[in-house]
């Protein structure tokens, strides 16, 4: 595989999310990377890393069993990621506990990616590694369990204050702009317990989180 592509692998990911993923990750393709991705549906995305990754350990959590033709650089597991346990499982049979890769593409729900984040950013991220968030537009569609139609709102009272949407995904994703602003927070006299971010780059779909080095 001379670019990352998704022809001949079962995998939703199209060619917007993958020219995003390309720009992220073409320095990282012949490491030896720790990739992990939370919700793996009919596991293609995880073969696509694999031979992506020309070095890399792939691990794929779901809820379901998913049926993968063996290959030594690919680890599933069954569970549910909100269940902190089944990382330290990982850690305990394949002796990997660290990841420098990680790609939430389970619920898209507020609640269940920032569970995910806040345990896995600080204490399974390596230094340096990128954290992506994958589809956090569920929250503008008022049909999924915690997202909502966009309405334009109202300015706020004129004192430098900007009306926004909060529902879902969207809503937690502005949160984590406060991490990145931790040190103009202190500036400004604010304190905020950070989360060690260097930058994030928000895309269409997707949201890349580099952690500090």
């Amino acid at each position: 595989m001379d670019r990352l592509s998704a022809e001949g692998y079962q995998t939703d990911k199209g060619a917007n999310y993958l020219a995003y993923y390309e720009s992220f990750f073409s320095p990282h393709r012949h490491r030896a990377v720790n990739l992990l991705e939370l919700g793996i549906h009919r596991g293609g995305s995880l073969q696509m890393w694999r031979d992506y990754f020309t070095y890399g350990q792939i691990f794929g959590v779901d809820l379901n069993p998913v049926a993968i033709p063996e290959s030594s650089r690919i680890h599933t597991f069954v569970g549910d990621v909100g269940d902190l346990g089944i990382f330290q499982r990982i850690e305990a049979e394949t002796g990997v506990g660290v990841f420098d890769i990680i790609i939430d593409d389970a619920s898209h729900t507020g609640a269940g990616v920032r569970t995910s984040f806040e345990h896995l950013f600080p204490e399974r991220l390596a230094p340096g590694g990128i954290y992506v968030i994958e589809d956090w537009g569920t929250a503008y569609m008022k049909d999924w369990p915690d997202g909502m139609a966009y309405k334009a709102a109202p300015g706020t009272n004129g004192h430098g204050g900007f009306a926004s949407h909060e529902a879902g995904v969207a809503g937690y994703v502005k949160c984590l702009t406060d991490h990145v602003a931790r040190a103009d927070i202190g500036v400004g006299g604010g304190r905020i317990e950070a989360h060690p971010i260097e930058f994030m780059t928000i895309a269409p779909g997707l949201v890349f989180i580099k952690k500090s080095p």
